[in-house]
């Protein structure tokens, strides 16, 4: 049902329904399917100056790169996904990006560069997201 709407949906909403999608599969643990439709979206997103989606698609290819296994690629992604949501103005998908790398840093033994990455996503999520904050204090 989700890849027919995304599918037949005008384009800046197949995008986000492409990015769900594919988040979909991922939590599913369908790591080859999941791929194919972020990339669509993300391909899309760039094409169109969709900066939002370009996020969103950057994210979720960050968790699929990190869930594989492939931390150089995750990092880039996460990275991408940082610097897009920071030119968005968006600190609560900064504050997710900055999670998401303190995670990868962490998986690494970089505990400086964790704490320093799950600080500032604390600073940037204080209060305005809960469950973000209790998942970075857990993780500090």
């Amino acid at each position: 049902m989700l890849e027919a709407a995304a599918n037949t949906a005008p384009p800046a909403e197949a995008r986000s329904l492409h990015v769900d999608l594919g988040e979909m599969l991922l939590a599913q643990g369908r790591f080859d399917e999941a791929r194919d439709p972020v990339e669509l979206a993300r391909e899309g997103a760039r094409r169109a100056g969709d900066e939002r989606a370009e996020q969103r698609a950057e994210a979720v290819l960050g968790l699929l790169h990190h869930g594989r296994g492939n931390l150089a690629l995750a990092e880039a992604r996460y990275t991408r996904a940082l610097d897009l949501a920071h030119r968005l103005g968006d600190a609560r998908t900064q504050a997710h990006a900055l999670r998401d790398l303190g995670n990868l840093a962490l998986q690494r033994g970089e505990h400086d560069r964790a704490l320093a990455f799950y600080q500032d996503a604390l600073e940037l999520a204080h209060g305005g997201d809960h469950r973000l904050e209790g998942v970075v204090r857990g993780n500090l």
